[in-house]
């Protein structure tokens, strides 16, 4: 099962959104005052991924993954 199968699984509960850039697994949580948000695992297997970074934006609501980060 891929990881994305699997996290899909377990978000199955929750209302889907549209899909926001290069984001294929959006939620709509604006009816929740709190979710549990299942652990996610990230493997990167080449050099052009150890760069990438992760960025959370509370205040914009939004996670993303520009394509930087350490040398």
């Amino acid at each position: 099962m891929s990881s994305q199968t699997a996290f899909r699984e377990v978000m199955a509960g929750y209302p889907t959104a549209d899909r926001l850039l290069l984001l294929d697994i959006c939620y709509n949580f604006s009816d929740y005052t709190s979710i549990p948000v299942p652990d996610v695992n990230f493997f990167f297997g080449d050099v052009e991924q150890k760069t990438l970074e992760v960025v959370h934006d509370g205040a914009g609501e939004r996670v993303s993954f520009p394509p930087r980060g350490c040398n």
